[in-house]
């Protein structure tokens, strides 16, 4: 294109220079001056083009330098406006009015990230972005607490390493039991597909379900309040009836012949009545009070034998590698003792002989309770508050368990035992509890 406009600006120029050399040698002045004048002629015009070239340069290279800094995001340059209408004003003018309006796009957008980044690491949900080689390029808050690591460390390692890959390339939705460096419990876990650059890349989604179910837990609760209300309305109406008839029988005169009889007969329900729901309330008052545990270091092998002398030994089975292994736990031994008590009780009532194992890793103690029963028919109410299909069960014994556990973090499970490999059939116990090497700074 300069090229051309060097061409035109020649053929416009030299016709008249050729013109004016003609008429200028054709007059009759001396040979000097016409040389001299020829010269001036040739030097004027040539100047003039090179005054064009780098006025046409200049010019063209700042826009250069304009759309140059506009393409590696600098939007603080302007182009210098002139106040001329003419063509190469316009030119500049909307190069400045996209350098505006690519301002602000970009702080807006900026804008939007921020607040994506503050979402996404205060959202109680793990994320995790991988790369087309399965590796860490993006984590949260609640990634690095469910991997029990840094930041810096999570980033660039692999799926693999993490024990994710196992949750990517699917895009439904699944509710898993896994543990976690950082935790244990069930979780819904989910992946999506993105590109970026045009590389197939995935996002991982999980979600600890804990929360959720509590938050189910505060309704039953709540439908909890109205059954203690009916139940206490249910004791208290007729003792209230009962009362007000029995006052007024012993203060007929004369009284009746059975007055006895009816005086004690209704004696005996207002205390049948008022023993039943006392029972009512202290269960309720166990449940509802649970002391803080006094945590310290002690041997599990210990604890594990002396509840073994309360049931009939030959009826649990367990492997004396197990209890040859000194394993230390920080918790409450009194409470975690009560926990096994419970446990073990269920199992035998639900079929023995049982079975006894446990397991320690680097972040957690994990002790089992299998059966020989049928199994749980209703899963999903074995922790619901007085929910029982024992005849003189008191439905509070699981929850209870589940409370001691969680006041320890830890964390309690009840599930089918679907192994057909041995003799236990029935219902697996699991119980977890963070494990500490000392005891820790509070």
């Amino acid at each position: 294109m300069i090229r051309r406009l060097y061409i035109a600006a020649i053929f416009a120029i030299l016709p008249v220079l050729v013109v004016a050399l003609v008429l200028l040698w054709q007059l009759s002045f001396s040979f000097y001056a016409k040389t001299l004048i020829s010269s001036f002629l040739l030097i004027t015009s040539v100047s003039f083009v090179w005054f064009l070239h780098t006025q046409l340069i200049f010019q063209l290279r700042n826009l250069s330098n304009l759309v140059e800094g506009i393409r590696l995001g600098d939007f603080t340059l302007r182009g210098k406006l002139r106040k001329s209408d003419d063509a190469f004003s316009e030119l500049v003018n909307e190069i400045n009015c996209l350098a505006d309006e690519l301002s602000r796009h970009r702080i807006a957008n900026e804008e939007a990230l921020k607040l994506l980044e503050k979402t996404i690491a205060h959202i109680n949900v793990a994320i995790f972005a991988f790369d087309s080689e399965q590796k860490i390029k993006l984590a949260n808050q609640a990634a690095c607490r469910l991997l029990s690591m840094p930041y810096e460390q999570i980033i660039g390692s692999s799926a693999e390493v993490q024990d994710l890959a196992q949750f990517l390339g699917t895009k439904k939705t699944r509710l898993i039991n896994h543990t976690f460096p950082g935790a244990i419990g069930r979780w819904q876990v989910r992946s999506e597909g993105f590109r970026d650059a045009g590389v197939q890349q995935h996002v991982l989604f999980i979600t600890d379900l804990r929360q959720v179910l509590r938050d189910e837990e505060l309704t039953a609760w709540k439908n909890l309040m109205r059954v203690v209300s009916h139940e206490i309305n249910n004791s208290l109406f007729p003792i209230t009836s009962l009362s007000q008839t029995l006052t007024d029988m012993i203060h007929r005169d004369p009284l009746a012949e059975d007055w006895k009889d009816d005086l004690n007969e209704g004696l005996t329900i207002i205390s049948e009545r008022s023993n039943s729901l006392n029972g009512f309330i202290k269960r309720y008052a166990q449940l509802a009070k649970v002391p803080v545990p006094d945590k310290k270091l002690f041997k599990f092998e210990v604890l594990i034998e002396r509840v073994m002398t309360l049931f009939e030994r030959d009826n649990i089975e367990v492997d004396d590698a197990l209890l040859n292994l000194p394993m230390l736990l920080y918790a409450d031994p009194s409470m975690i003792e009560q926990v096994i008590i419970n446990l073990t009780k269920n199992a035998f009532e639900a079929g023995g002989p049982i079975k006894y194992q446990w397991s320690m890793s680097a972040h957690h103690f994990t002790f089992q309770v299998l059966d020989s029963g049928k199994g749980i028919s209703n899963v999903s109410n074995i922790f619901v508050p007085f929910y029982t299909t024992k005849p003189q069960g008191s439905g509070i014994g699981l929850v209870f368990c589940r409370q001691i556990l969680d006041s320890h973090d830890g964390s309690l499970s009840l599930n089918n035992i679907t192994d057909n490999k041995s003799h236990f059939n029935g219902c697996v116990a699991i119980f977890t509890l963070p494990v500490y090497t000392k005891e820790p700074r509070h």
